[in-house]
């Protein structure tokens, strides 16, 4: 089993919970919060550190005497490490609240952290409360915290990332999970007074997006204007909404029922409202002749649109889709890229042979297999040349819904 090198944590302020040993010693900043907000609590920490003796050495004798009373963050460090489920080499991610006491819990936590996880490196990502006054920002600033989380999980590859929405705004833990549930991700939690690791599989979310397809222009302008009003919607245009509370938002203002997208929707459709789908005869075919797959497939496609516009945008730091993305490589094979999606809980899996102009926003499908045994067949035939993808371009079609 491959052991975790991808940490990703949404981290609250429990550093300074009264039981805990760095409590006594950032009292004073905990009583005065207020007063530093825009200062540089970097230097800030420094000068706290100095003053109450807290070197580098002290720290690391403070964790060893006390090390069930640091933060729920270096808890669930500490547990996967005990069941030896940490790779030597970790990089954590810790997203946090933008206010003084997060951002000084945050500080603490990557120096605590780096201490004691020698081959550590911890990352801080500041994201701010929500703005309740306006349903348009409330949700589009909901739906950026939910576009972090993916873009901190996709550093890492499914089996070696590890997810846990652990503190920070109360939104962070529940749009957190389904961030990370939509893609896969397993997340956890750790209870800190026994100790006791709590790991929880990712729910399977399948999402109608056959309804969502036929109706793709209307998505695109309610996420580009903010809000509708719901009676100048078609009769399609009101079932999507009336059927899908769960992307849409209706509120009543100046006696007009006003119609917006939530933080679920800005985050899912935000790369797929800009990506065009070109697709061969054979998929389209396949797609068009066959109902029962029909929402698996374009749900999987969904998944490749995502994860394909970060990884073409910046594949450096997601280089954890690479093998999702590039399952070609494992075959020894140079073109199409090979996509290797996911299992309904079946026989029926997703696998790909695409390509993805990022620049022109185009992702191009040459060939679907809905069965792991004649996609696996089928690719060992291009590694030897004995089957060639048509990779013709100018064949292919814009996708209809």
């Amino acid at each position: 089993m491959p052991k975790y090198s991808n940490i990703v944590m949404t981290g609250g302020i429990s550093a300074f919970n009264s039981s805990n040993v760095f409590y006594q010693y950032f009292a004073e900043f905990i009583e005065n919060k207020s007063s530093y907000a825009g200062q540089n609590l970097e230097k800030v920490l420094e000068e706290i550190c100095k003053e109450k003796g807290l070197t580098d050495k002290e720290i690391e004798r403070l964790v060893k005497e006390r090390p069930n009373q640091i933060s729920a963050e270096f808890s669930m460090l500490k547990g996967l490490k005990e069941k030896d489920l940490l790779d030597d080499i970790i990089n954590i991610s810790v997203i946090h609240s933008d206010t003084p006491d997060g951002i000084m819990a945050a500080l603490i936590n990557k120096k605590v952290i780096e201490l004691v996880f020698k081959d550590s490196t911890v990352s801080l990502v500041k994201v701010g409360d929500v703005d309740i006054s306006n349903e348009v920002k409330l949700q589009r600033s909901l739906g950026y915290f939910m576009q972090i989380v993916a873009d901190k999980l996709f550093n890492g590859s499914k089996e070696t990332t590890f997810f846990a929405p652990i503190g920070g705004y109360k939104y962070m833990a529940y749009l957190g999970y389904v961030a990370g549930a939509l893609f896969g991700y397993s997340s956890g939690y750790m209870y800190e007074k026994g100790q006791k690791l709590l790991t929880i599989p990712p729910i399977p979310i399948e999402i109608n997006f056959d309804l969502i397809t036929k109706n793709k222009n209307f998505i695109r302008n309610l996420l580009t204007e903010g809000q509708l009003n719901y009676q100048s919607l078609s009769p399609d245009e009101k079932e999507i909404v009336d059927t899908m509370p769960y992307f849409f938002e209706k509120v009543e203002i100046d006696g007009q029922e006003i119609v917006s997208a939530n933080a679920f929707a800005e985050f899912i459709f935000g790369d797929y409202i800009s990506t065009a789908v070109k697709v061969s005869p054979e998929v389209s075919d396949l797609i068009s002749k066959n109902e029962q797959y029909r929402n698996f497939i374009l749900n999987q496609l969904m998944g490749l649109i995502k994860k394909a516009n970060s990884f073409f945008k910046d594949y450096r730091n997601y280089q954890g889709l690479r093998g999702e993305l590039m399952h070609n490589e494992n075959w020894g094979i140079d073109r199409p890229y090979l996509y290797k999606g996911s299992s309904n809980g079946n026989k029926l899996v997703f696998r790909c042979a695409y390509d993805f102009d990022y620049k022109s926003r185009i992702l191009y499908i040459y060939k679907i297999w809905l069965n792991h045994d004649k996609y696996e067949r089928e690719a060992e035939a291009i590694k030897n040349g004995k089957i060639t993808i048509d990779m013709d371009k100018n064949k292919m079609f814009e996708l209809e819904y």
